[in-house]
C-alpha cells in the first residue's frame, strides 16, 4: 500500500525543494549537454554537476561537507554500465546521513516500465521519475520553486 502512495507522489508533479545545486548522471554525453543546456537556460545562477558515471556521483557526494545544507536535485539516467541507477540508489542509502537529507532524486530513463517505476518509488528520496527525452518544462518545475 505504502509503495501505492508514493508512486503516485512519482506520477505527480512533485518538486523539491528550492534547488541550489543540480547534479546530472548519465552515461550519455549528449543527454548531459542537452538537459545542462535546458538548465543554465531556466536558471543560470544553478550550479551544475555533471558526472557520466554512477559510481563517480557517489565519490563526489561523499566529498559534501557536513556544513553544506544546499539541496541538490539529482537527475539520474537507471541505464548505465558499471553501476546503473537502481545500483547509484542502494548505494546511496549507505552515504552519511547529512548528505542523504539535502539531496532530491529524480529517476530519468527511456524506459516505460512499470516495474522500474515502482522500483524507484519504494525509495523515500527519489521524487519523480521522468521518461526520455525529457520536455523542458519538466525539468524547470522540478528546479523553480515559482512553477
Amino acid at each position: 500500500m505504502m509503495a501505492n502512495l508514493h508512486t503516485q507522489k512519482l506520477n505527480s508533479s512533485a518538486k523539491a525543494t528550492p534547488t541550489q545545486r543540480v547534479l546530472l548522471v548519465d552515461d550519455s554525453e549528449i543527454d548531459l549537454i542537452i538537459h545542462e543546456k535546458i538548465l543554465r537556460k531556466s536558471s543560470p545562477a544553478l550550479f551544475i554537476d555533471m558526472e557520466q558515471s554512477a559510481q563517480t556521483a557517489i565519490d563526489l557526494l561523499k566529498l559534501r561537507k557536513i556544513e553544506d545544507q544546499s539541496t541538490v536535485l539529482i537527475f539520474l539516467d537507471i541505464n548505465m554500465p558499471s553501476m546503473n541507477g537502481f545500483e547509484f540508489l542502494e548505494a546511496f542509502t549507505l552515504l552519511p546521513i547529512h548528505i542523504r537529507k539535502v539531496c532530491k532524486v529524480v529517476m530519468v530513463s527511456s524506459s516505460s516500465l512499470e516495474v522500474d517505476k515502482q522500483r524507484a518509488a519504494k525509495y523515500d528520496f527519489v521524487i519523480n521519475y521522468l521518461e526520455k527525452p525529457l520536455d523542458p518544462n519538466q525539468l524547470i518545475n522540478l528546479i523553480s520553486p515559482s512553477h
